[in-house]
């Protein structure tokens, strides 16, 4: 990301995306298990591994300082 250095604003960045990351694996978990349209719970079912490899890369993200 051109421009973002290491420092608070970086810190707070990766901070905002973790928890964005968690919030998206909580809610498609939710609908994949109590969604009312039969195709999109499918679709949210395919998600959470994708979403849990962003998560990690983020989380990683806090371990290289």
């Amino acid at each position: 990301m051109p421009g973002f250095g290491r420092g608070d604003d970086f810190d707070s960045y990766v901070l905002q995306q973790i928890e964005m990351r968690e919030d998206a694996i909580s809610l498609v978990g939710d609908y994949a298990a109590r969604g009312e349209t039969p195709e999109l719970q499918a679709f949210a079912a395919r998600l959470p591994p994708r979403l849990e490899e962003r998560l990690r890369i983020a989380r990683g993200l806090t371990m290289q300082r």
